[in-house]
């Protein structure tokens, strides 16, 4: 509703996390500044609350977090194996659509259905490359904008529609490099 709801401040050698319940805010965590245990509030959306936290592991991992028991639920909502799961919530007008991070390319997990099989429609027409999907937040069209790349592919920004899966090329990131000549990146 445009409203803050969570926020992390530094009160001299403990970052502390706040959640406004409505009347006030109400510290529901708090650790020393020096440790780095990747705990970090993300999102609140449906009256939940989405974090990024190690929780004894060497990757951090999303994981929802129950503010009253000030307890991370089990187990990790996603999870790369090997990286530090960083990034940010992909939301619509009322709902959380799903979680966009890199790894060794940038990735989307879709929890919203639609999404989902947009992006399975989208890398089924482009496959091999990393095609990043987004739509308005109040979108009502079946067009979605697509960022379709590679290593050896500089980005190209495709006006996709999902119900006739017709392509439009908006504009390229590089157009003149010869995609025969680039070498892949390992």
């Amino acid at each position: 509703d445009g409203e803050p709801r969570i926020t992390m401040a530094r009160r001299g050698e403990e970052l502390r996390s706040y959640f406004h319940n409505g009347e006030g805010w109400q510290e529901f965590e708090h650790h020393p500044a020096s440790v780095n245990d990747g705990f970090k509030p993300l999102l609140y959306a449906e009256d939940k609350l989405y974090v990024r936290a190690r929780n004894g592991h060497d990757e951090a991992a999303i994981y929802r977090y129950d503010i009253a028991s000030k307890t991370l639920l089990q187990p990790a909502l996603i999870v790369a194996p090997e990286f530090d799961t960083d990034g940010y919530f992909v939301v619509g007008a009322r709902k959380m659509l799903g979680f966009r991070f890199n790894t060794d390319a940038e990735n989307t997990v879709w929890f919203d259905p639609a999404m989902k099989a947009i992006q399975q429609q989208v890398d089924e027409q482009f496959p091999g490359l990393v095609n990043i999907v987004s739509r308005g937040i109040h979108s009502e069209t079946p067009y979605v904008l697509v960022d379709t790349h590679s290593d050896v592919q500089s980005h190209a920004y495709l006006l996709y529609n999902t119900a006739t899966r017709a392509v439009e090329l908006l504009g390229s990131a590089m157009p003149d490099i010869d995609t025969q000549r680039m070498a892949s990146m390992t």
